[in-house]
């Protein structure tokens, strides 16, 4: 306790230099995970808190455990009484605080607005990083995936369109052999439809519900159906609209000629009907397609 109480109220220019070092390594470790990673605020502003204390109690211990002290402890508090002169000794360590405090929360800022660069470059990044995994397959790298694309659609974030395309199709295809990439591919799709935000100019309708029947029952043309939920499947769709709506599909028979998705989250079930639908999905959100069930 002796030790402490001298590195923290006499030897204070050992302490100013522990200070200095854990802000700007806290600083760092906030800043790479705010900006290049693109995580969320809330974890990474506790996990930079933690590391401060981490690195003061660190410190703190290394003082206590040296041989010798520095040559300062000779020179009494009576020198730093005053608040004025302490703030005047200690300036540099509060000009670095208060900059980490100001980009922080510029930072902080920047992450919440809509389209902003600053966050559809930590999601590009967050892509890159999970493509540059030879497995596709890896359970990392789908979470990964999958996290980017929700991220982007909830706050209306545009990711470079190549690179969005590669990373869609990488997971759609693998998908195809592994179930635990669905949950991607389908976020994928949400992403693509999000973008296709123009409105239509035809009626809106209602959502419709077929029942229990068996094969192509009901024929849907010219319309535009808004939010709510609507099952594909026992429907011949022709030049419709879907806006705002949580499109079903369990891999029933169904027909879609010149249908749009605008805005939709996708609830597909894993069937071979349901792939065939996804990849024609990641290619276009205007789609002409056939399929029979499976």
């Amino acid at each position: 306790m002796q030790r402490l109480h001298q590195l923290w109220y006499i030897d204070l220019e050992a302490r100013r230099r522990f200070q200095v070092r854990t802000m700007l390594i806290a600083f760092a470790y906030g800043l790479f995970n705010s900006l290049g990673l693109g995580r969320s605020e809330k974890q990474v502003t506790w996990e930079t808190l933690g590391v401060a204390f981490f690195l003061t109690v660190a410190f703190s211990a290394f003082y206590c455990l040296r041989k010798s002290t520095s040559t300062e402890t000779s020179k009494v508090i009576f020198k730093y009484a005053h608040l004025g002169e302490v703030f005047r000794q200690n300036r540099k360590i509060f000009e670095v605080g208060l900059a980490s405090l100001v980009v922080l929360l510029a930072l902080s800022l920047a992450i919440h607005l809509p389209n902003s660069r600053v966050q559809a470059a930590g999601i590009g990044m967050q892509l890159r990083r999970a493509l540059s995994s030879p497995d596709p397959s890896d359970p990392n790298t789908i979470k990964e995936i999958t996290t980017a694309f929700r991220m982007a659609t909830a706050d209306r974030v545009s990711i470079n369109p190549k690179l969005a395309n590669v990373a869609g199709k990488r997971v759609v295809e693998a998908s195809r052999e592994n179930p635990d990439a669905w949950s991607a591919a389908l976020a994928f799709m949400s992403y693509r439809s999000t973008l296709n935000q123009e409105m239509s100019s035809l009626k809106k309708g209602t959502c419709i519900k077929v029942g229990d029947v068996s094969g192509i029952a009901v024929h849907v043309s010219e319309s535009v159906l808004a939010n709510c939920s609507q099952e594909l499947d026992h429907v011949a769709w022709k030049n419709v609209v879907f806006e705002n709506v949580t499109v079903v599909y369990h891999g029933s028979p169904t027909v879609l000629e010149n249908v749009q998705f605008k805005n939709c989250q996708f609830s597909l079930d894993y069937t071979l009907s349901g792939q065939a639908l996804a990849k024609s999905l990641a290619v276009s959100n205007n789609l002409t397609i056939t399929l029979p069930g499976s």
